[in-house]
């Protein structure tokens, strides 16, 4: 599902085919809001701008719930589609507020939020909002897409009602593929990985002629406890992911969020005596062939990189170790992360008579690499002639080498972004020009550490970040 145009955090204009009647404003003002909605709805949204944002949250049997309402945001990507958004399919009806109260609306709103994580399907990563069981694991090929239903049990976040989430658009249209990762029954923790964004057929924006990914996710609630089957997600009331995540999804709220990042997740389930048994067992990391047969013997489908490294393996650009490892922990080389990139942006290979550096002969594995990635200007070697193929690569280094390979332009904001990169610092406007593309962040101090080296796993999510950029 999609929307009209939406400018994005970097600056990419989002277009949709099939939703842009339904919308003829960006949401983020209320007066874009009010022009373009009726009285009726004007009040509405007014009044919802008005209510108290949150309530303090209680402790759960299992764990305790955060401040947040207990449930993390499941994915992480563009907003396109706002909780309560008019829309022309769905219904009206009872809707749970951002302050959990029982509101009524006469028009057909958007019962949950749309999240783009990009243009490739089967890469970004969907997660567990809380605790919980499977209720529902299952593909269906049509405008709904595949679909996940989380049992998070009674009273999640001090709601005082049983919770469950949905995932939807969990596949790919086009080949039938589903990017489901559980099954019915099976006990999940919060933040744990359930599947990956997919696509619902739509062609927009920058991603066409080929469909962009998303997530639809909803929250809804019940009085009782729900039967688990195909149509429970109808039997129970749309809520506002306002109350749970302390962000701002809802259509008429002053300023909501424009992207959203993963999580925090922090348990909030409280699973209780539903259809299908519990398994509370502690799921063991699995480490089953995954996208494209990748099966790494170090890397379980758990961890957080899984995604960005399974998109750089099924594009020929990571293979791993001869035994069978990735080691997503070591530090990165500056040979290996010349290599990678080369490998990212399928450049034709240069392979001179004669080579560039004192260190990097002919014979040796990256020459190739390293001499197509001086030809196109995207590394120089040291004053003494050497490029020093094997030292550990820098987070200042990985940074200019991915704004240069990319095509961008170094950048000055006139003010720095991190208090240890100033602006006399040789890597400040690499740095700020990653930065302002949203492929590096700093520390909770505000520091970038530009001198630290960088692990194979955190290189990897900086590439397929910088490689799933248009511009």
């Amino acid at each position: 599902m999609r929307v009209a145009r939406r400018p994005t955090t970097d600056g990419v204009t989002v277009e949709t085919t099939d939703k842009a009647d339904r919308r003829s404003s960006v949401v983020g003002r209320p007066s874009s809001v009010v022009s373009t909605v009726t009285p009726s709805v004007v009040l509405l949204v007014l009044s919802l701008a008005a209510l108290v944002f949150g309530v303090a949250s209680t402790a759960l049997a299992s764990r305790p719930a955060p401040e947040t309402g207990g449930l993390g945001v499941a994915t992480g990507g563009i907003l396109t589609t706002y909780f309560l958004e008019p829309i022309n399919y769905e219904d009206s009806g009872d809707y749970y507020d951002q302050s959990n109260l029982l509101q009524y609306t006469n028009y057909t709103f958007h019962h949950g939020v749309d999240i783009s994580g990009g243009c490739v399907a089967g890469v970004n990563p969907v997660y567990a909002a809380a605790d919980g069981t499977v209720a529902l694991a299952q593909y269906i090929n049509d405008g709904y897409g595949s679909q996940v239903a989380l049992d998070h049990g009674y009273n999640v976040g001090g709601n005082s009602h049983y919770t469950y989430t949905f995932y939807s658009h969990m596949g790919n249209r086009n080949s039938g593929q589903s990017y489901i990762m559980v099954t019915p029954g099976q006990y999940v923790f919060a933040g744990q990985l359930i599947g990956y964004q997919g696509n619902d057929g739509s062609v927009y924006g920058t991603c066409g002629p080929d469909p962009g990914t998303h997530l639809d996710w909803e929250i809804r609630v019940s009085d009782t406890a729900l039967s688990y089957n195909i149509y429970m997600r109808y039997g129970a009331t749309a809520a506002s992911h306002d109350f749970y995540t302390g962000h701002q999804l809802t259509y008429g709220d002053p300023y909501p969020d424009a992207s959203v990042e993963p999580g925090p997740f922090s348990g909030g389930g409280n699973p209780t005596d539903t259809p299908v048994p519990t398994n509370t067992s502690v799921p063991e990391p699995t480490w089953t062939p995954g996208p494209c047969g990748m099966l790494f013997t170090d890397l379980p489908d758990t961890h957080w990189a899984y995604s960005y490294i399974s998109y750089l393996f099924c594009h020929n650009v990571v293979s791993g170790y001869a035994d069978g490892t990735f080691r997503p922990g070591e530090t990165s080389t500056r040979g290996q992360f010349t290599k990678m990139i080369v490998l990212g942006y399928n450049w034709t290979l240069y392979n001179p008579v004669y080579p560039s550096f004192t260190d990097v002969p002919f014979d040796s594995a990256f020459y190739q690499y390293i001499e197509t990635a001086h030809l196109r200007g995207i590394i120089n070697g040291y004053a003494d002639g050497t490029f020093q193929p094997g030292n550990a690569v820098t987070r200042a280094q990985a940074a200019k080498m991915l704004v240069l390979s990319h095509g961008w332009s170094p950048f000055d904001p006139g003010y720095p972004t991190f208090w240890d990169v100033p602006p006399d610092n040789w890597a400040y406007s690499w740095v700020e020009s990653a930065y302002s593309h949203s492929i590096i962040s700093g520390y909770a101090d505000g520091a970038f550490h530009p001198e630290y080296s960088i692990t194979r796993a955190q290189l990897s999510k900086m590439l397929v970040l910088t490689l799933q950029q248009t511009r």
